[in-house]
């Protein structure tokens, strides 16, 4: 029962260490992409006459930041939009010009109202190496944690057994 529970934690160690190391690679080159260029999917289902449609959901990735919405009503394209924009010269200029200090994350909640006819929308800002760091830091750990133990060592406390016969580690007791 023991090793069946050792070798499921192991497994489960495994899957996230690569499922983390991938998740990082993939937010790492949606930020490095998104410095050059912006990438936007927005799902709209509800249109009105005059051609302005109700975006339930918007997903904007551009300058290395992560911005997303549920509900507005707004007259942009509907669909996948990739298109170039670089941004090193205006991220630079504004953060060189700017003597506000910037917000980390902005969310905000606005409550709909029915006599206007507003509904309501939600939305969140996120610079991307947030969730890098969210996912690489523990994804790191268990690599460090996981790391191999030279054959020459004890496998349970990692005692050097250069030159011990006995079949028997000195330091803990394990049997080699």
């Amino acid at each position: 029962m023991a090793k069946n529970m050792a070798k499921h934690r192991r497994r489960i160690r495994r899957v996230l260490k690569w499922g983390g190391l991938g998740l990082s690679l993939l937010i790492a080159v949606a930020w490095s992409l998104s410095l050059l260029w912006r990438f936007s999917y927005c799902y709209a289902d509800r249109f009105r006459s005059d051609g302005v449609w109700y975006c339930s959901f918007d997903l904007d990735v551009s300058e290395g930041v992560l911005a997303t919405q549920h509900g507005s009503w707004g007259q942009r394209e509907v669909g996948l939009v990739v298109e170039w924009s670089p941004a090193w010269p205006r991220w630079v200029a504004s953060h060189k010009t700017s003597t506000s200090p910037r917000k980390l994350v902005h969310f905000a909640y606005i409550w709909g109202d029915a006599n206007s006819g507003l509904l309501p929308y939600w939305w969140l800002i996120l610079p991307l190496w947030m969730p890098f760091l969210l996912i690489a830091l523990p994804t790191a750990f268990l690599w460090w944690r996981d790391r191999r133990v030279p054959p020459v060592r004890c496998q349970r406390c990692g005692y050097d057994l250069t030159g011990d016969a006995s079949g028997v580690c000195s330091e803990c007791g394990e049997r080699i």
